[in-house]
């Protein structure tokens, strides 16, 4: 992540316990008024914008199967990890933030 100049990093907030997440279950925090999905898979934990980039639907109500996020609105699907459309293809895809986990605490940047 390369910081704009003139711009600092937020700093890392924690958002849950990783024993809390349940792999494949998305689930809701709010930074700095910023509605985000936290999500864990089976390798890593992920946080991205709450917000699908079709129609600004929230991505907590979608369902994660198999590496594949689905919008609960329209269906649209993205790759997890990697967070690309992929059905349909779109030049755009999730929008992450920074993970780190430090004593079983998951914590975010945005």
């Amino acid at each position: 992540m390369n910081a704009v100049p003139g711009t600092a990093l937020s700093a890392f907030v924690a958002v849950a316990h990783l024993d809390d997440l349940v792999v494949g279950l998305p689930h809701a925090v709010v930074i700095e008024d910023q509605p985000i999905c936290v999500l864990r898979t089976s390798d890593e934990v992920l946080a991205f914008d709450d917000s699908c980039p079709h129609r600004g639907h929230p991505l907590t109500a979608a369902t994660c199967e198999q590496g594949v996020l689905r919008c609960a609105l329209h269906g649209w699907e993205f790759s997890i990890p990697e967070g690309e459309a992929v059905s349909p293809r779109a030049p755009f895809g999730l929008n992450f933030h920074e993970v780190q986990i430090i004593d079983n605490v998951v914590e975010v940047r945005i």
